[in-house]
């Protein structure tokens, strides 16, 4: 379960480096340690995601165990309350789409994890909750790591 507990934190980091720097516009200010729901959470605590394990499948082979595990990230984002909000609540969501792709494409913490052999974008989720001016909005990342 190591292996598992390693692979959350390193993708808990590298979603991290998605700051509102250099080529990203989103500023992703902390992970939360359980699923919230847009209500429950505070005006300070936007923008903001959640990582959670999803099923994994084992493939065993002569030495070792490969692992493909799916992991889905949920984000929470919130826009200005003065603005056309759901206009502005989706431009925000496709700009933090564009930051995840260009994420990926970088070498992640998570990739350099010795078990870790590969990390993938899998799918963005097409459903978008909106409430006011908040969203909440998830993708699915695949892993394949050996035990």
């Amino acid at each position: 379960m190591a292996v598992t507990k390693d692979i959350l934190n390193a993708i808990k980091t590298d979603f991290l480096k998605i700051n509102g720097t250099g080529d990203y516009t989103t500023n992703l200010k902390k992970c939360h340690s359980v699923f919230r729901y847009l209500k429950d959470l505070r005006a300070d605590e936007f923008d903001s995601f959640y990582v959670e394990g999803l099923q994994a499948k084992a493939e065993t082979g002569e030495s070792l165990i490969k692992w493909t595990w799916g992991i889905g990230v949920y984000f929470y984002l919130s826009a200005a309350e003065d603005i056309g909000k759901s206009g502005l609540i989706r431009d925000k969501v496709e700009d933090l789409k564009a930051d995840i792709v260009t994420l990926i494409k970088t070498p992640l913490v998570t990739e350099a994890l010795d078990e870790v052999i590969s990390v993938e974008l899998s799918m963005f989720d097409p459903y978008i909750d909106f409430a006011d001016n908040k969203a909440v909005f998830g993708l699915l990342l695949t892993v394949e790591y050996v035990d």
